[in-house]
């Protein structure tokens, strides 16, 4: 079978390169419900629905996905692996079911905003994953497996290494440096842990220290183009109307995190 190693087929999916093959049917399934002509009378779903098909004949196929995969080489991270926000990927035919499930299992809005600050392909798959499945009752296990899976694949088995990578996603939301970790970890391997880490650590340092005041913060906002007013109840919300965008804080101490990203953003 032929293909095309220069299309990112798991993109087109809405999944990750080591996503198994049940999380990548059940991606394929939600896909199809929304795009397939026959329920999506705009004019680019048809193109979209064979940009789809090609993905899935390729990726359902374990040969020839092993070696689309060897040619692409998987273990690198993309420019889009690491990305909260997906850009021309409707969700919206699966929301009601998802609302519906959210009413019975509460957990799962939280464990679908967990991975989706890792990267949205996460978030997806893991929402198509259980509407297919039904597994609501496994849905943390399931979170879990998604999180760790993803982790241990770009960032190594040192737990040392993907507790740091942890605390740039869930900490620091540096995802510039995410892709920097990942890199640096696959040229380095794991044997360099504590040589990598100490050198993350000062970059995490210098970062934070571009805005390590309150006021130093509002002044990297204001320079960028953002507002920022104080939260009726706590915190501070942080408004961009060019960048539309709207993002709540909680304390000093995110606001600061925020700015230093906004800042380091800006340099890159």
């Amino acid at each position: 079978m032929s293909f095309d190693p220069s299309k990112d087929y798991y993109q087109i999916l809405g999944v990750i390169p080591t996503a198994e093959i049940q999380v990548i049917r059940a991606a394929y399934k939600a896909l199809a419900s929304i795009y397939h002509p026959d329920k999506n009378s705009d004019p680019e779903a048809s193109t979209r629905m064979k940009d789809i098909n090609e993905a899935w004949s390729v990726i359902s196929d374990p040969l020839t996905r092993a070696d689309y995969d060897t040619q692409r080489n998987s273990k690198t991270a993309d420019d889009t692996l690491f990305e909260e926000e997906e850009s021309g990927f409707s969700q919206k035919e699966l929301e009601e079911d998802w609302k519906f499930a959210k009413s019975f299992y509460p957990e799962i809005e939280t464990n679908e905003s967990r991975l989706k600050r890792i990267n949205w392909r996460l978030a997806f798959a893991y929402k198509a994953f259980l509407l297919e499945s039904k597994r609501y009752t496994d849905a943390n296990l399931i979170c879990s497996n998604f999180e760790n899976e993803f982790l241990s694949t770009y960032f190594g088995k040192s737990e040392k290494l993907i507790d740091l990578a942890k605390e740039l996603i869930f900490k620091y939301r540096f995802h510039d440096l995410l892709k920097d970790l990942n890199k640096t970890v696959r040229i380095l391997g794991e044997g360099s842990e504590q040589i990598i880490i100490d050198k993350f650590k000062s970059k995490i340092s210098h970062k934070i220290g571009m805005s390590s005041d309150r006021n130093g913060a509002f002044s990297i906002l204001r320079k960028y183009g953002y507002s920022v007013e104080t939260n009726l109840f706590r915190g501070y919300i942080i408004r961009s109307q060019e960048k539309n965008i709207q993002q709540k804080v909680e304390n000093d101490e995110e606001l600061i995190l925020f700015a230093a990203e906004v800042a380091a953003n800006a340099r890159s």
